[in-house]
């Protein structure tokens, strides 16, 4: 009962990172606080400049992005357990991150949904490398008891 508590609460967390009106006050003063667009500009999800890596905070929230949906599908996966369910869950989680931050005067892009797949990836391939190597050294046990 507990792992589905565990993704709501982090997927809340989430939630609250990406769409609360700043970032930097957020982050450095602890201040949440909501601001709800009537009239958001949906064009903005395919907005995109390299200009904007040169800036250290930007850099630091696509790690934070990476490191978010990295921790997500973990804990999605120890829930779950279907490596397919949690893939179609954690980018469908991306994708309306990214949709409601336009809704909540924030910046949400496209690019940022891959960021966040890169993490999914990545937590995906250490627990299938997990999975392998466990499978590897379980014949091995057995071949060393025949």
């Amino acid at each position: 009962m507990m792992k589905p508590i565990r993704v709501l609460l982090f997927a809340l967390l989430i939630f609250v990172f990406t769409c609360s009106e700043s970032f930097v006050d957020l982050f450095f003063y602890g201040k949440i606080h909501f601001d709800v667009n009537p009239h958001p500009n949906f064009n903005e999800l395919f907005y995109y400049s390299f200009v904007d890596f040169q800036d250290p905070i930007y850099v630091l929230q696509k790690i934070g992005h990476m490191t978010c949906f990295f921790i997500l599908t973990l804990l999605l996966y120890s829930w779950l357990k279907r490596t397919p369910i949690v893939f179609v869950i954690a980018v469908g989680y991306a994708c309306l991150t990214e949709f409601l931050q336009i809704i909540f005067n924030r910046d949400g892009r496209i690019f940022d949904v891959f960021v966040d797949s890169f993490g999914i990836l990545a937590a995906l391939v250490i627990i299938y490398t997990g999975k392998q190597l466990r499978i590897t050294s379980s014949n091995d046990v057995e071949k060393e008891m025949k």
